[in-house]
């Protein structure tokens, strides 16, 4: 309590110092009681503009507040009575003239009674003496100047003022009597001066009516709004892309690209004229709402409307919907560039010279390939459309050795060969229509020649075919492996030849043309097509080769499918007899057995012992061979399908083929599938495996296994399982009675069997 007093009496102190000094010229020519200070209590209604004009030392305001509502007022007040009991305090009056100098006229104001605080006043204490007294001395004219002892009080009062366009003045009274009990008319009232800015007030009201200030102020919100999202809607639009929404957008697009295109392209004044409109609406909007909320309330009222209505909410709709919005409201945003002009242009010139007019964005060709995937992916394009775009968009970067034909696989014909019926039928065989030509070995191509070339020729003349090559002479043109595409597409193009002869990249292809150089391939004008609109094209004779080699696939069974087809009788291919031969070998089924009974859980000793598991994978008809020579494919599960079997691939290769985009893993040796078509997760004892399959549900396979082109596999059916384990059972019941030999326990033992079963 002693440190809390003191350290109110230090504060006390200070301000009565401050305020002394201060004003000690002036203050000491005003009448007891002084009013040595004055603060509203709540701020809700009141606020402060106290300032002093640092020339003329004049004031300029002083406490500002609403007229006509009601204020509680702190006033510390200097009595010059020394009052030692709270109870000896007395009364004072305060009311408020416009008379700058006397308090005439008190009858005809409204006066309002201070109630004085215990707490804050400061009552002399004789005991203790710890309160500050204050001195202060009484000049009159040639009198001796005479020392009085003062109190300071500090009460409150509610006091409302009416509006007024002059200043108001504060009169205070003390008076030790009641009001109640003296006239109005015998109180003297002390005028508190002209330079005491606690004693001055001045009034202000409502420009206009609260209906209309929240108009206005929603109208401000609105703007808000609308400058918030066209900052992000209008100046997101690229210069690029409204130039091709006005040539191929849909008729609403071009609508609203053009009209919106001339705002648009002055980006930095547009920029410049929504944000200048942006702060001016937003600062605006905070001062109204704070001349009517306290402080931290009108802060986070202010921040969370313009937050939610005027950043949130437009942006989002904008950031949708930017060209239409900005469509409609362009006569309004065309307002706001004339109406900040002044200060919009200058801003955007600046920024034009330092950062440069704005450029329209342009794509390259990684751009414009990802664009396309993502509109591929949406749907947007097919396909077959986004590979034709992106062969052409890639078709600058290839080169020759990208799409050129090696020579082991192109058909070339030896320039010493003749042109017999063998050759033709050769030529006819393999359908081309321009056939390279060799000298000595394929690498040394030396011309070609056209089918049509030989349409005059009578096999039986048995021309050869150097005769051919000199007499048509046909242009070869010649390329190097790092040649682009787009250069051997011009050439092509122009129609001199659809070949080329591929070399290597340090031939020099300049050289006379009797010095035959070493090729490595040939490349065609269709190679070129194929590879830009990246799909293979067919013609007649393709398709002829492809059914003979599909015809040549059924011929041909096991290491035979792998050789080359000569134009000879195919009936020399005769297969061989394997009807006898075991599809595994001896190594492959031990290691099967190993595998099974010790890896997957309904082949282990649980279920199936040992003699019975061998004699299982003996049995010939569970290995089953499987070949994908027709062309159609060929299942061993397909997804959906109802199947009572398991299957362990031994050789071979088979596709598995899983989801709803059918990716596909390839299955090799000893992968194994449909364990659940043997037995389930639910079912721990082989007594529950071999019960009753009526209620059991029917295993579909969630997946396809297709065989590549030859596969070897165990294949098991539920049936021949579940005899294996039945008999598995009935041996290790037979062993555990071994003891036992009444013919009593042995039908006991059956009977119990039985009705396990």
């Amino acid at each position: 309590m002693l440190f809390k007093s003191i350290k109110i009496n230090l504060s006390i102190f200070i301000l009565l110092n401050v305020v002394y000094q201060a004003k000690s010229a002036n203050f000491n020519q005003i009448a007891y009681p002084k009013l040595i200070y004055s603060t509203p209590k709540i701020g809700s209604n009141s606020y402060t503009l106290n300032e002093l004009d640092s020339l003329s030392n004049e004031l300029k305001k002083g406490w500002v507040l609403k007229a006509d509502k009601e204020v509680k007022y702190l006033f510390y007040v200097l009595v010059e009575i020394k009052i030692t009991k709270f109870n000896d305090v007395g009364e004072a009056y305060v009311f408020f003239t416009n008379n700058p100098t006397s308090c005439t006229n008190s009858e005809q104001n409204e006066i309002f009674k201070i109630k004085f605080i215990r707490e804050r006043s400061k009552i002399h204490d004789l005991e203790f003496d710890k309160i500050r007294r204050r001195k202060a001395r009484q000049q009159g004219n040639n009198e001796p100047t005479n020392e009085i002892e003062t109190t300071l009080l500090v009460g409150e009062a509610d006091i409302k003022l009416n509006h007024s366009s002059d200043k108001y003045f504060t009169c205070l009274s003390y008076a030790t009597n009641n009001y109640t009990e003296i006239h109005k008319t015998e109180l003297k009232f002390s005028h508190q001066g002209i330079n005491n800015i606690h004693g001055q007030f001045i009034t202000i009201k409502d420009l206009l009516p609260i209906y209309l200030v929240v108009i206005f102020y929603l109208i401000l919100l609105f703007f808000s709004a609308l400058f918030s999202g066209l900052n992000l809607g209008l100046m997101s639009l690229d210069l690029t892309e409204l130039n091709i929404l006005k040539k191929i957008g849909t008729r609403k697009e071009k609508k609203y690209a053009t009209k919106i295109f001339p705002l648009r392209e002055r980006g930095n004044l547009l920029l410049c004229t929504i944000l200048i409109g942006n702060v001016l609406v937003n600062s605006t909007s905070t001062l109204i709402l704070g001349n009517y909320l306290e402080g931290l309330f009108a802060a986070i009222g202010s921040t969370m409307l313009i937050v939610i209505f005027g950043e949130i909410i437009p942006q989002a709709i904008c950031s949708r919907h930017g060209l239409a919005v900005g469509t409609y409201t362009r006569f309004i945003t065309h307002s706001m560039v004339y109406i900040t002009f002044i200060a919009s242009y200058p801003l955007s010139k600046i920024l034009d010279f330092f950062l440069g007019k704005e450029i329209a964005s342009t794509y390259n060709r990684d751009l414009v390939r990802e664009l396309m995937k993502q509109a591929k992916d949406g749907k947007g394009i097919e396909e077959t459309e986004f590979k034709i775009l992106t062969g052409a968009l890639d078709f600058k970067d290839k080169v020759v050795k990208d799409i050129m034909v090696p020579l082991n696989d192109v058909f070339s014909l030896d320039i010493n060969s003749i042109l017999d019926f063998e050759t033709f039928k050769l030529i006819l065989h393999q359908g081309y229509s321009r056939i390279p030509v060799y000298e000595g070995s394929k690498e040394y191509l030396v011309g070609m020649i056209l089918i049509q070339d030989l349409l005059l020729n009578d096999p039986a003349d048995k021309v050869p075919l150097r005769a051919v090559i000199e007499y048509y002479k046909h242009r070869v043109l010649k390329c190097k492996l790092e040649d682009k595409l787009t250069f051997m597409f011009d050439k092509f193009r122009k129609g001199d030849s659809h070949m080329a002869f591929v070399y290597s990249n340090d031939a020099d292809l300049g050289s006379q043309d009797n010095i035959v150089l070493e090729s490595v391939g040939i490349c065609t004008f269709e190679n070129i097509i194929e590879e830009l609109v990246q799909s293979d094209i067919k013609d007649e004779a393709d398709t002829k080769r492809e059914r003979r080699k599909k015809k040549t696939r059924e011929l041909l069974k096991g290491k035979l499918a792998n050789c080359t087809v000569s134009n000879e009788n195919l009936n020399i291919f005769i297969e061989e007899d394997h009807s006898n031969k075991p599809l595994i070998s001896p190594q492959i089924k031990k290691a099967l057995y190993f595998f099974l009974s010790s890896s997957v859980r309904p082949f282990t000793k649980q279920f199936i012992s040992p003699k019975l598991l061998e004699a299982l994978l003996a049995k010939p008809d569970n290995m089953i061979e499987k070949r994908n020579l027709s062309g159609n494919d060929e299942y061993l599960y397909e997804f959906g399908v109802e199947s009572d079997y398991f299957i362990t691939i031994l050789d071979g290769n088979a596709t598995l083929q899983v989801g709803s985009e059918g990716y596909q893993i390839n299955a090799g040796l000893f992968s194994y599938y449909g364990i659940d078509a043997l037995i389930n997760d639910d079912e721990k004892d082989p007594l529950e495996c071999i019960g009753n399959d009526i209620n059991r549900k029917p295993y579909k396979p969630e997946f396809s296994l297709k065989v590549d082109n030859h596969c070897v596999c165990l294949r098991i059916s539920r049936k021949d399982w579940k005899d294996a384990v039945k008999k598995t059972i009935m041996e290790q019941m037979i062993q555990s009675n071994q003891g036992e030999t009444t013919e009593s326990k042995k039908t006991d033992m059956n009977e119990s069997f039985k009705e396990n079963v």
